[in-house]
């Protein structure tokens, strides 16, 4: 199914400046408060929660997922009153999945002082607090409440952001500021966009009772009546969708008209397999169980994350661009995830298994120095996300002498992945079999199966192994040896604080049972299948750092440095450099259809960390029912079908 030209995706976010009018906030933007001086939380529970029936529906059941959409964010109230109510009356193993818009976001400290008006809701907002994003444009996901609520915040302009957005909502929360005041966003683009991202059945409320809104929403399919208001508000709009209409029903993710079927978003069943137990398979395990899924996660070695995720330290650090695509966004929406979902997985950072340590991304040339202070200098991310410094605050930030400046990025992290499998991987819902080789995965054109044995859901994340089973052997993937060198911590290089980014990198000292040790890696060599630890390459990795900082080189003792071992591993790679995710497609007659339940979660490359965190949310809340938590061309440019698109259209052409 085609669609029109989508509006350019915001460049950057400016947070909300506001005055306070007897403690309450009011926009300078738009004149108008964020919640009633009657009572905020009774106000949003009247017009919201209640108008919208949200206990009865919550209590009812009948779901895996409830999605309510949202224009305008603004305090997070309405989130927080509705969640607090889900949690209270939904049955356990449902989840509620909130989608909101924000073009202005509350700065932090503005935030927490409106938020202090609720002491009833104060638990929940010290946690949307901890899990809310900085200021950059775009999809933002996080999960709350043992991932019983999610959260995926849009920050930038609705009209360029909704359109971007693949859900099907429940429940509209219609807020922003009075029409009067924010007319930008109450438009027939906007009731165009709630119509079709509107499941049948969908209901809405609005806490004005403005004559545009109510001519707007009936034109879109919408039942709309007059109700009585809150405080001083005589009126206010409630309404629904026909359960039968269809003209607001999702269409297919795809740009493209290929014929196939769009991915199941209705899970018929409760029961996932899971097959690869490193990071992706791992992550995948905990988002299915955090559903409610009774997951089976199957891994052929004797422990989780025995190969490429083994490695001692990763770095968790974005790939960076001055060009606004879908995968720049990528990298940056996973980066941003990852930082998020660590605190929630790890606990407080230690030196054993995480650190949010900051990293330093050093210039390879004069002219890659110019790209970098460009990117930093471009707007898109605040300056207490990533910043240019030079090389005396570099070296105050790292704890080492530093021979150029670079970017800084300060929530930048290093995570042990074996410490992340293991963490990902401790749930009740979860059966980890270990020593278990799956041998074949098949599809009746219904329902995946693993050795015979079916499953509602089956999620392929064993990296290159994945094209051993049938429905995956048409995906390009190749495999990249990688090796990383461990380095004795001397009294000098303990003063590392940070990661250090080059052609390779250079991680802080790690405890390893008692030894500290420094990684440093990382080679490449995509044609090599040699699994051995060679010390050609261990020289490769110490002369590179040598090259880029001699400084850090010889504080790790030079060339005399201790090195006490390595590490081999295999990145899988797509010729794009993309990774995987999403259902996997055939090709029959020249018809291109995804396969109902039978996902796939790989080629990572060398940001497993961050992907697989972010990807298996993606999957898990395809096969829940849930919004997609990256926006449509982001999605489109991970489905393994794309390979199939591309490969027809050269045979058209």
């Amino acid at each position: 199914m085609s669609r029109l030209p989508l509006p350019p995706f915001p460049d950057r976010v400016d947070t909300a400046q506001l005055d306070w009018r007897e403690g309450t906030p009011v926009s300078r933007a738009f004149g108008d408060v964020y919640f009633s001086l009657d009572g905020g939380v009774a106000e949003s529970t009247h017009v919201f929660v209640d108008c919208n029936d949200l206990p009865a529906r919550f209590a009812a059941g009948g779901f895996h997922a409830f999605t309510i959409g949202e224009t305008g964010f603004g305090t997070g109230l309405n989130f927080l009153v509705a969640a607090q109510a889900f949690l209270a009356q939904a049955p356990a193993g449902s989840v509620l999945h909130f989608v909101s818009t924000e073009k202005f976001p509350l700065a932090p400290d503005d935030l927490a002082r409106a938020q202090a008006h609720w002491p009833s809701l104060a638990r929940l907002a010290a946690e949307l607090r901890s899990a809310m994003p900085p200021a950059v444009a775009g999809f933002h996901h996080r999960a709350l409440c043992d991932g019983r609520v999610r959260l995926t915040l849009l920050l930038g302009d609705a009209a360029a952001l909704l359109p971007r957005l693949e859900a099907q909502v429940d429940a509209w929360f219609l807020d922003g500021f009075a029409p009067a005041k924010n007319g930008d966003l109450w438009n027939d683009a906007l009731f165009g966009e709630i119509a079709r991202l509107s499941a049948p059945g969908a209901t809405f409320a609005t806490f004005t009772a403005a004559g545009d809104v109510r001519r707007g929403l009936a034109a879109a399919g919408f039942t709309v009546g007059k109700v009585p208001g809150f405080g001083r508000k005589r009126d206010m709009l409630r309404g629904h969708r026909a359960a039968s209409c269809s003209e607001g029903a999702m269409p297919p993710i795809y740009e493209k008209n290929i014929g196939g079927m769009a991915p199941s978003l209705q899970s018929a069943g409760r029961r996932v397999a899971i097959v690869g137990g490193g990071l992706a398979g791992c992550a995948a395990a905990r988002e299915f169980a955090g559903r409610g899924w009774q997951v089976t996660l199957f891994e052929r070695n004797a422990q989780l994350a025995r190969e490429t995720s083994g490695n001692l330290a990763g770095a968790v650090y974005p790939k960076f661009s001055l060009h606004e695509t879908p995968q720049n966004r990528w990298y940056r929406d996973s980066y941003l995830h990852a930082l998020a979902r660590l605190p929630q997985l790890l606990g407080e950072p230690d030196s054993h298994a995480w650190s949010r340590c900051g990293l330093l991304q050093l210039p390879a040339s004069d002219e890659d120095d110019t790209k970098l202070r460009a990117i930093a200098a471009a707007g898109r991310w605040p300056g207490d996300v990533l910043r240019h410094v030079d090389a005396l605050e570099a070296g105050a930030l790292c704890g080492a002498s530093m021979p150029a400046g670079g970017l800084w990025f300060a929530g930048a992290a290093w995570v042990h992945p074996p410490a992340l499998c293991r963490a990902l991987a401790m749930h009740a819902n979860i059966d980890v079999r270990l020593q278990t080789e799956v041998r074949d995965i098949t599809h009746d054109g219904d329902r995946p199966c693993v050795d015979g044995t079916s499953f509602d859901a089956v999620v392929i994340a064993n990296a290159l192994a994945a094209t051993t089973f049938a429905p995956a052997t048409s995906l390009p993937l190749r495999r990249v040896r990688g090796q990383v060198t461990h380095v004795r911590a001397t009294d000098a290089s303990r003063d590392l604080r940070a990661v250090v980014c080059h052609e390779g990198y250079v991680t802080p000292a790690r405890d390893d049972h008692g030894d500290l040790l420094h990684c440093v890696g990382a080679t490449f060599a995509p044609r090599d299948a040699d699994p051995s630890v060679r010390n050609a390459d261990h020289e490769e990795n110490i002369g590179n750092l040598a090259a880029a900082c001699p400084s850090l080189h010889a504080a790790l003792g030079g060339d005399a440095c201790r090195v006490t071992g390595g590490r081999t591993g295999f990145r899988t790679q797509t010729p794009d450099y993309l990774p995987v995710i999403g259902p996997l497609a055939r090709e029959q007659d020249g018809t291109i259809s995804e396969l109902p339940g039978l996902y796939v979660l790989a080629a990572l490359g060398a940001k497993g960390i961050a992907f697989s965190l972010l990807g298996a949310a993606m999957i898990a809340a395809q096969a829940n029912g849930e919004p997609l938590p990256v926006d449509r061309e982001v999605a489109d440019a991970l489905r393994p079908a794309r390979f199939l698109w591309r490969a027809q259209r050269r045979r058209k052409e």
